[in-house]
Parts: structure tokens; C-alpha cells; sequence
């Protein structure tokens, strides 16, 4: 009589669910980084400047 399909294939089936597993984790954890860093920039805005023109560029500039 042979073995049984499935007793050869539990140490597989284990090896690739655990294998999913570690995947989900990683894909999750790299999810939740991301988000953080996201909310992390946009909790805090760069400071405001006001609109001045620049006078090195600006034409009103008088020349030397």
C-alpha cells in the first residue's frame, strides 16, 4: 500500500504556511512604516514663510 499523498506533504504545506505567514508580517509591518512616516510628515508641516520675492532674482532689485 503506498503512503498517503498527505503525510508526504505536511513538512511542505507547514514550510509554506509559515512561509505566507512570515510574508504577511513582513508586507504588514512594511504597510504600517509607511503609514507612520506619512502621518509623521504630515502631522508636522513645514514651517510657513511668508511670500516674499526672492531679491537676488526679483527685477525690482536696483543694480550695483
Amino acid at each position: 500500500m503506498p503512503p498517503s499523498p498527505h503525510a508526504s506533504n505536511t513538512s511542505k504545506s507547514r514550510f509554506w504556511d509559515r512561509a505566507g505567514y512570515y510574508i504577511l508580517g513582513l508586507a504588514i509591518g512594511c504597510l504600517l512604516v509607511g503609514l507612520i512616516l506619512l502621518t509623521k510628515g504630515k502631522l508636522r508641516p513645514p514651517p510657513t514663510q511668508p511670500q516674499t520675492p526672492d531679491p537676488a532674482t526679483s527685477p525690482a532689485a536696483g543694480s550695483p
